[in-house]
């Protein structure tokens, strides 16, 4: 089941591996049976943004790399919102891309049984606004996701609602302590996509502040009677 069902959040962080595992190796499997003329899969979750600079880099590294069975790139998590991103110090990357043959499978929801992997240089990255959203939703997503269990103790209050009080709280990653998500620094905006720029988001600081605003826009007129 999804991350809705009920089982699923009884399952051990092992299981969940392999669930998640099992549904990409369907998808790939019906790739492999339906488009058997298609070389590689490209990975991309729906909040996942490649650049045309970042689609540049992969194919040149694929073309140049054609014994690699794995890519992997480099990402900016965004924080809040469209204008903070996630100090991360770590060389964080995920794959991106894997060569199809007809021994490659999934281990877990994204990396491969296949060991030689090529690493995009850091410089090039995907725009990821996995946690530039609303409180609501965030406090529904730890909810929900897989890996639910794991969030660290009063991580929501905190950390999250902490933040906007204090934007040098450290430490943020709501699973690890340490160098994950160290800090949020704020971008200069030349540094968002162009295609986030037109985002409604982007014009406000936080997702919270969106949503506050858009609940004045949508409060009812009050209707004034004179007396008298």
């Amino acid at each position: 089941e999804g991350s809705w069902g009920g089982k699923y959040f009884w399952q051990s962080a092992q299981d969940i591996k392999k669930i998640e595992a099992n549904h990409s190796n369907a998808i790939l499997d019906y790739i492999k049976g339906k488009y058997p003329q298609l070389n590689y899969l490209l990975m991309i979750d729906t909040d996942e943004i490649l650049t045309d600079e970042c689609v540049a880099a992969l194919n040149n590294e694929i073309v140049n790399h054609q014994q690699a069975s794995s890519f992997r790139i480099n990402y900016r998590t965004y924080w809040k919102g469209l204008h903070y991103i996630l100090e991360d110090l770590r060389s964080s990357h995920s794959p991106i891309a894997i060569k199809i043959t007809p021994d490659v499978s999934f281990v877990t929801i994204r990396d491969i049984n296949k060991k030689n992997k090529i690493i995009l240089p850091r410089d090039i990255y995907y725009h990821h606004p996995s946690y530039a959203r609303s409180s609501k939703k965030i406090f529904k997503k730890i909810q929900l996701f897989s890996h639910a269990r794991e969030i660290r103790k009063n991580w929501y209050n905190d950390i999250w609602l902490g933040w906007n009080k204090d934007r040098n709280i450290e430490n943020l990653h709501p699973l690890f302590d340490g160098s994950w998500w160290k800090r949020a620094v704020r971008i200069d905006d030349k540094e968002i996509p162009q295609i986030l720029r037109t985002h409604p988001y982007f014009k406000y600081e936080t997702v919270d502040d969106f949503e506050k605003a858009k609940q004045v826009k949508e409060k009812p007129a009050e209707l004034w009677i004179p007396h008298g």
